[in-house]
């Protein structure tokens, strides 16, 4: 967990990089394919560690992982979406929504490797 966890953090200082530049509307998603496909990677790679995790997990450190990633994006997510309200002069009060995209996200990479 702690490799996925720093393939995200790697990507979310480059994305943030580009929201300080004001270039979120110049967004390279060559990157995003690239850090999706490290994390594909890294999951299949210690695909039967992962399972474990997501399913049996019940009760151990390692219970609330998932909900602890979905609380990352959801600062990071929140911080993007924030911010490119701001530059667009946008209301910016759907926080629920920023919580639903981060699940999305999450519960997609579950889906891929519990099925």
């Amino acid at each position: 967990m702690d490799r996925l966890n720093a393939i995200i953090k790697e990507h979310y200082s480059h994305e943030v990089k580009e929201a300080d530049r004001g270039y979120e509307n110049e967004h390279d998603y060559s990157l995003d394919f690239e850090c999706t496909k490290k994390l594909v990677h890294e999951i299949y790679k210690h695909r039967d560690e992962v399972l474990m995790v997501l399913t049996k997990s019940q009760g151990s450190t390692m219970e609330n992982v998932m909900d602890r990633l979905v609380d990352q994006m959801d600062e990071h997510n929140a911080f993007l979406y924030v911010r490119q309200c701001v530059r667009q002069m946008m209301f910016h009060g759907r926080q629920k929504v920023v919580h639903w995209m981060s699940h999305s996200q999450v519960d997609m990479f579950i889906f891929m490797v519990t099925h």
